[in-house]
């Protein structure tokens, strides 16, 4: 066909077949996506299933059941529930010496921004004139009633 040059016919018939071979790759797409959309829900629910019947499982596993405090295997979820909150309460108390843990050199490490004046006058509760002043050194612009 090359060597018959161009023809009106010639053109017709490649634009029909372009317009099939568009037609047929829309056919083939429509039908890939709905083929990955139903491969995907179907395995989407079957690893929703797997996970939602792992969780019981590994929470069971991870559960404290047992616990050995100052040498003695306690049993009782009570008395391991208050021994781990008054661990914890000590730990973060601001006695350290009741844990045994040495915080010195926190304070060493963290240096002091704020004078202890400063720090008085910070934490000082205000007075009924403080808030009358500040209520109304505020600028009234941005202020809507």
């Amino acid at each position: 066909m090359p060597d018959q040059g161009f023809s009106e016919e010639l053109l017709l018939v490649e634009s029909c077949v372009h317009h099939d071979l568009d037609v047929l790759l829309c056919k083939h797409e429509c039908f890939l996506r709905d083929w990955y959309r139903v491969k995907w829900l179907h395995d989407g629910d079957r690893n929703s299933a797997f996970f939602h019947a792992y969780i019981p499982h590994r929470q069971y596993r991870k559960a404290l059941f047992t616990l050995s405090i100052n040498e003695v295997l306690s049993i009782d979820r009570l008395v391991i529930r208050d021994h781990i909150v008054s661990y914890y309460s000590a730990l973060f108390s601001s006695d350290s010496s009741r844990v045994g843990y040495d915080f010195s050199m926190v304070n060493d490490t963290i240096p002091n921004m704020v004078m202890v004046t400063k720090n008085d006058f910070l934490i000082d509760i205000p007075s009924v004139e403080d808030i009358h002043d500040a209520i109304f050194a505020i600028d009234n612009v941005y202020f809507y009633m």
